[in-house]
């Protein structure tokens, strides 16, 4: 695991590695990097980079992490009034939107078979979010709320890599449409 850092500048310099290592993975495969090469090219020390991390695969962890607190401060064009609730559809186009932007990374984590651990790493975020429901408040139990959160991850992500491997060719609101209707309707019927 990768370490907490305790000072804004220990934040920054882990943070520029992080940084490093998604912009080689735009020209190279994850198996590609090397730590001595990522460490060139954040121009430190490798002995600096075992402050941070412990392995190369912790730093795509730390990436991430940092994507998911990019997500959370990210509006889109949607900014809501002191006060007001996010509308769910909005929530949605969010989701479009902020992978629009980082359509160049996406693919990267992809072509690096990294797309398994980043799924598996942001329905974890997603169900410790869902924590503070107790089963009874919200009628599931925790594997049910672990269950939800890898269902709706890994489909929100098939459905961006879709969109973005089509070209983006409809707008992230009627994407946000889309996929509001699909969580909303029944996926099955019976005869």
């Amino acid at each position: 695991m990768y370490k907490i850092c305790k000072t804004k500048q220990s934040a920054q310099r882990q943070r520029q590695i992080v940084d490093c290592l998604l912009e080689m993975m735009q020209t190279q495969t994850f198996d590609q990097i090397t730590v001595l090469a990522l460490c060139q090219k954040a121009r430190i020390p490798r002995k600096s980079f075992y402050r941070y991390f412990e392995c190369k695969e912790d730093v795509f962890l730390a990436a991430a992490d940092f994507l998911t607190m990019d997500y959370d401060r990210f509006d889109g064009p949607y900014r809501p009034g002191a006060g007001e609730a996010r509308a769910p559809d909005k929530e949605l186009e969010k989701i479009f939107l902020f992978w629009q932007e980082r359509q160049v990374l996406l693919t990267a984590i992809l072509r690096s078979r990294l797309g398994e651990t980043l799924v598996s790493h942001l329905s974890g975020q997603i169900f410790t979010g869902y924590t503070g429901l107790t089963p009874a408040d919200s009628g599931f139990s925790e594997a049910d709320r672990r269950a939800a959160a890898l269902f709706v991850t890994t489909g929100m992500l098939a459905l961006v890599i879709d969109w973005i491997g089509r070209g983006c060719t409809e707008s992230a609101a009627q994407m946000a449409q889309r996929a509001g209707k699909l969580l909303t309707h029944p996926l099955y019927r019976a005869p």
